[in-house]
């Protein structure tokens, strides 16, 4: 494959689509993709590259752009990306010490509002 618009009619083959549902896919119009892939249009605007890139995120970009390189990136990397762990939260002691405040704050409102709730009732 030779040329980019070869490579989006094959990437198009390949997932088992055909041109208007690909384009309903990128949300660009039907008639953009099917003068790409007919050789109508030279070249494919950045705009539809880039929604296909970011449509098809495990395309190659490189692949796409140059026929070079795997048509795909590895679903390794997908994959090993969902399996890393999640670093782990810790509170620092400030965060903490400010709960810790919040806390005792609410308690204190909570104590002057029986002592006004008992005052008023004695009125």
């Amino acid at each position: 494959m030779k040329s980019v618009n070869e490579r989006i009619k094959f990437l198009i083959e390949e997932l088992n689509l055909n041109s208007r549902a690909f384009s309903l896919k990128l949300g660009v119009d039907p008639t953009i993709i099917h003068n790409i892939i007919s050789g109508r249009m030279s070249m494919p605007s950045y705009v539809v590259l880039e929604k296909i890139v970011l449509t098809f995120d495990n395309v190659n970009a490189k692949w796409l752009l140059t026929g070079k390189g795997e048509k795909y990136t590895r679903a390794a990397e997908s994959v090993s990306m969902v399996n890393d762990p999640l670093p782990v939260y810790e509170k620092s002691a400030k965060e903490i010490s400010l709960e810790n405040e919040i806390i005792n704050l609410k308690g204190q409102i909570e104590a002057y509002k029986n002592v006004i709730t008992s005052l008023s009732a004695k009125q």
